[in-house]
């Protein structure tokens, strides 16, 4: 068999394959349209209450309640061992 150098000798067709992955997109960009204008109904309705007009309304508060400080824990060892990292190394007897 003859070797070739053209590493795209065998050329696939890809037109109805790209047209059916636009046609899908689309679709589904339909079908999230669709259903964003009708299914979402009268939702959040409560969004915004109080406000003027379409502005946005706000309660301010004096003070925000934050969590409490956490204890302070004293971290106890479980042994005085130094381990093996930081033991001093042991005098070679002659």
């Amino acid at each position: 068999m003859e070797a070739n150098a053209e590493i795209f000798f065998e050329h696939e067709r890809w037109g109805r394959a790209l047209g059916w992955s636009a046609a899908f997109h689309v679709a589904v960009a339909a079908v999230i349209l669709v259903y964003t204008m009708f299914a979402s109904g009268n939702r959040g309705q409560g969004w915004g209450a109080g406000g003027g007009g379409e502005a946005i309304g706000a309660t301010l508060v004096s003070t925000v309640p934050l969590p409490a400080n956490p204890a302070a824990t004293q971290n106890v060892v479980a042994n005085e061992s130094k381990g093996v990292t930081q033991s001093q190394p042991k005098p070679v007897e002659k």
